[in-house]
């Protein structure tokens, strides 16, 4: 583990990292009977690579999950139809959290005796966190005088290529946006100051993401772990336990909510501010530091269960 990224997380957080052994017992290995874990992970510069966005070293790791029995939440600032994909991809069928905590998708009938604010939308059972898309964009639409930003509404499919490196396809699922905006900042630093502030008058919060910054409605990604952490329970009548891994401030609250926060280095900003006693460092950016971590534990848990 390099020199930089400790000083960086130093800087992060004032807890020390702890390792294995105290992980799996915070994660409840120790005598008796075995908690359910749910491992909720952000996706770009996580699980992803930032770079060309593949899983690749984390997929034996993802299959070892899926023989646990561990559902792997995607938690992410992506849209619903960016994640459908990534879904499809890494043939996951577990509950997903879009737009930064906007809302909740769960396959239908995986959950009994929901609360009533749950809906059926487009074939999930989804709970709405977020405000609506056209809400935020009127907002922004407001301020677009004084201040001096981009939207993704307003970036062509083929500059969003550029800028992402995404393909025309997942850049024109990245323009779907339900919940949120991402936005270029085009202004100075006091600027976006008072930016934050006037969007804050209209309930309206900025979190700062991997490569954008992001307007949503003040959902994160905290709530919706908890509220999915809360089903969980109730279906599986038993003590459960989250691991979460981010890399960005837009995880932060989300990292600090999780009984195990993991924290993957980025090769584009700093590491996000953590407030959680229980944190472990991954080794490395994107998904080989993911699956350097989770690895190992989901080892650990299967031979829990060989030698209960």
């Amino acid at each position: 583990m390099t020199a930089n990224f400790m000083s960086m997380t130093r800087a992060s957080t004032r807890y020390p990292p702890i390792g294995i052994e105290r992980a799996v017992d915070v994660l409840g290995l120790g005598a008796g009977p075995r908690p359910r874990w749910i491992v909720v992970t952000d996706l770009d510069g996580t699980l992803l690579d930032s770079q060309d966005y593949t899983a690749t070293p984390a997929l034996p790791v993802l299959r070892s999950l899926a023989r646990a029995g561990i559902p792997v939440v995607l938690s992410t600032s992506k849209t619903r139809v960016e994640v459908e994909a990534v879904r499809e991809e890494l043939d996951n069928r577990d509950p997903f959290i879009v737009e930064n905590g906007g809302a909740i998708f769960a396959p239908e009938r995986l959950f009994e005796d929901l609360p009533s604010k749950w809906e059926c939308r487009d074939g999930y059972t989804a709970l709405i966190l977020g405000t609506p898309y056209a809400d935020i964009r009127a907002v922004l639409g407001t301020l677009r005088e004084r201040y001096r930003f981009e939207g993704f509404a307003d970036i062509d499919e083929d500059r969003l290529r550029r800028m992402t490196g995404l393909s025309a396809r997942d850049a024109a699922r990245a323009r779907c946006r339900e919940f949120g905006e991402p936005i270029v900042w085009r202004d100075g630093s006091g600027a976006l100051t008072k930016f934050t502030a006037k969007l804050a008058e209209h309930g309206l919060t900025v979190k700062r993401g991997g490569r954008f910054l992001h307007v949503d409605g003040g959902s994160d990604k905290a709530r919706a772990l908890r509220s999915l952490r809360e089903e969980y329970q109730n279906l599986w009548r038993c003590p459960t336990r989250v691991i979460a891994l981010g890399d960005s401030d837009n995880d932060a609250a989300m990292l600090s909510a999780a009984d195990l926060a993991v924290l993957v280095p980025s090769t584009f900003h700093s590491m996000p501010v953590v407030e959680n006693p229980s944190i472990m460092l991954a080794a490395e950016p994107g998904p080989a530091g993911w699956a350097g971590v989770i690895g190992p534990l989901v080892e650990r848990y299967l031979e829990h269960d060989a030698d209960g």
